[in-house]
């Protein structure tokens, strides 16, 4: 529920007047349909965005008080399609996989560009991970979740090289949101936002989302806060002390050349393109062997009922 993440921030230390940089890349992968949380937001809806922005809302005061905060929601800058029906279905009730994602990142668009608006103090950066080799897809079934191994093991960037492209955004000052919301793509560059993504569209969906929030109650914290709860802060300090000593710059040139665009194509011809056939077949697979699973528990269902009703 993404509720607990309120509960979340009231259980960081009073003495923590000060927070600096935000980073969210929580998320989950499955083809199940929408499921729901208490609040009758959809799992991956709740995770991917209103989560995310309740916890910027709750820290708001904590970063104000900071120098030069950002904020980094990792998610899909540049690469989702707009959620045309944001007024009349801006809970998604009519759902499908795609325009779920959509849904998180164009929201996510809005919504910086509000708090943005808002708190020009604070730098709000919306960014695009691209592929690359994680857990992500732990919750798929098996006969996904192999074919996505091999994806990742032959054409996704190693978490590592993602990090390198989209740290500078919380580190250089050329990199200031000044009052605009910051989106960026899998290598750092700049990028657009939708055709829908309008003044009106922006005051529409963030009262709807403050609105929606100031409606769920505090529920007992089920979410635990610390320095160490998502990173490897060492391996943190240790890039953002290459940024500041000069050396995260060369690092990423040397990145850009090995992740270049022709090189990436080249991967996905050779070995991404099979291992995504592969996938396809696999997740049709799946799909039709539930729905089949499905029409047989009705039949059988149908025929217990007419099996014990009584006669006429």
């Amino acid at each position: 529920e993404y509720g607990n993440a309120r509960a979340a921030v009231k259980q960081l230390p009073e003495e923590l007047k000060v927070v600096d940089y935000v980073v969210f890349c929580q998320t989950k992968a499955t083809i199940q349909g929408r499921t729901p949380t208490i609040e009758n937001i959809d799992e991956k809806l709740a995770l991917n965005y209103f989560s995310r922005i309740e916890l910027v809302r709750q820290l708001l005061p904590r970063l104000e008080a900071a120098d030069d905060a950002r904020v980094l929601s990792v998610l899909s800058a540049g690469v989702h399609s707009p959620h045309a029906d944001y007024k009349t279905d801006f809970a998604l009730e009519k759902y499908s996989q795609k325009k779920a994602a959509d849904t998180a990142g164009f929201y996510t668009d809005l919504a910086f560009d509000h708090l943005s608006r808002q708190h020009p103090k604070v730098t709000f950066i919306h960014a695009s991970p691209g592929f690359v080799s994680t857990n992500w897809g732990t919750d798929m079934p098996m006969a996904l979740r192999l074919p996505i191994r091999a994806l990742q093991a032959t054409v996704a960037k190693a978490s590592s090289d993602c990090a390198e492209f989209l740290f500078p955004s919380l580190t250089q000052p050329d990199q200031r949101g000044n009052g605009k919301v910051h989106l960026i793509g899998e290598y750092g560059q700049d990028v657009t936002t939708t055709t829908l993504h309008t003044d009106e569209a922006v005051a529409f969906v963030w009262q709807e989302t403050e609105t929606l929030i100031e409606t769920v109650g505090v529920p007992p914290p089920t979410i635990q806060l610390n320095a160490c709860s998502a990173y490897n802060t060492s391996a943190t300090s240790t890039i953002l002390e290459h940024f500041k000593s000069g050396e995260g710059g060369s690092r990423r040139r040397q990145l850009q050349l090995k992740h270049n665009e022709a090189e990436d194509k080249l991967r996905w011809s050779l070995l991404g393109v099979p291992s995504f056939i592969l996938l396809l077949y696999c997740g049709f697979t799946c799909f039709f062997k539930q729905q089949r699973f499905n029409q047989r528990a009705q039949n059988n269902s149908a025929v217990k009922k007419n099996r014990f009703s009584p006669g006429i």
